[in-house]
């Protein structure tokens, strides 16, 4: 093997190791980011035609520097699957008629609904940073829709959060009624189970009360 064979290789796997780190860094949800792909290029009149074929071209090229049967990289299986979700996502449309399930139907829905929100952060991104300069940067685009991104999870994890707070609160009263019932319950069926035993104190009460009566009626006749 000559020098050259060996300095080509070192450097193809140098490559893929930079793009590993690349992608792993990136946002995991700037699916644009991670294939590398900017949508604010794209053409209006052909929008996701070409984004469909940027989406396929792109996705194969980096398969080849992050397979983990390619690669062995430790990190690898990591960046593969970040790269996967990419291309699901973007690769989604609302016109697949391949499945009739309500639960695909429903999954692609929300695939579609990922992207389309995707490509309205860009561009909110875009005009945001078109407001304060002249030329505006695909890396301050990027940057600016990180942070959107990150900040929408933060808002979700809280309301979930709350959610949540409210579903164990709700859960807690629930258990609480619950147990009420039961000892309302128990107390019922004790009253019940309690019957012969009060009917027998009762008619004991009354025996000894009547024959009370009966021995001063008695005592009274004497008199």
């Amino acid at each position: 093997m000559s020098v050259d064979s060996i300095l080509n290789a070192e450097q193809s796997a140098l490559n893929k190791d930079h793009e590993i780190d690349r992608i792993l860094s990136t946002c995991r949800w700037d699916y644009f980011a991670i294939l590398e792909i900017d949508p604010l290029k794209l053409g209006q009149d052909d929008f996701y035609d070409e984004l469909a074929n940027k989406v396929k071209r792109s996705y194969r090229k980096k398969t080849l520097s992050v397979h983990p049967d390619k690669v062995s990289n430790p990190k690898a299986p990591q960046a593969f699957e970040k790269l996967k979700r990419a291309e699901l996502v973007l690769n989604s449309s609302n016109n697949n008629s391949d499945s009739s399930e309500d639960v695909d139907n429903a999954e692609t829905k929300s695939l579609v609904n990922e992207k389309e929100r995707l490509i309205a952060i860009y561009k909110d991104a875009n005009e945001t940073i078109g407001r304060k300069t002249e030329s505006v940067s695909q890396v301050e685009v990027q940057s600016l829709v990180a942070k959107i991104l990150e900040e929408e999870l933060r808002s979700e994890n809280i309301e979930k959060e709350f959610e949540q707070r409210q579903e164990a609160q709700k859960m807690k009263e629930l258990a609480k009624i619950r147990k009420e019932r039961e000892l309302k319950k128990k107390m019922e069926s004790k009253w019940e189970d309690d019957r012969d035993v009060r009917v027998k104190n009762w008619r004991d009460y009354s025996s000894k009360v009547e024959k009370k009566k009966k021995k001063v009626k008695k005592s009274k006749v004497l008199a």
